[in-house]
């Protein structure tokens, strides 16, 4: 039972990593929408939206973000989404990434005073 949980994990996964490559915004969304989590790691080490900011994809970039894609994660060698997007030059994606995290800063502040 729990090799095939496994294998459709895998594939849903696989799926999710094609959308990105594919630019298939919607079908990702739908996924996404089905309850498939954005926050996991590839085989390569690195996350959905990592890959997103490689392929200097700012409409999955601000997908991903929108449905809580932690920006504060690493791959194995200790890089960062903000890495990858500078890596791509992405201005936007940058600009897009900044922006959540002044975001997300600010939230977690105003639930520390409470």
């Amino acid at each position: 039972m729990k090799t095939h949980i496994k294998e459709e994990l895998g594939e849903i996964r696989l799926k999710l990593y094609e959308c990105l490559l594919a630019n298939k915004t919607k079908l990702l969304k739908l996924l996404i929408d089905g309850g498939v989590s954005v926050n996991f790691k590839f085989a390569s080490g690195l996350t959905p939206l990592m890959e997103a900011c490689l392929a200097s994809n700012t409409e999955i970039v601000q997908l991903l973000l929108d449905n809580g894609a932690n920006i504060k994660s690493r791959d194995g060698r200790g890089l960062t989404v903000f890495h990858y997007g500078f890596m791509r030059e992405s201005r936007q994606i940058i600009r897009l990434l900044e922006h959540y995290r002044s975001r997300n800063e600010c939230s977690t502040k105003r639930r520390k005073r409470t």
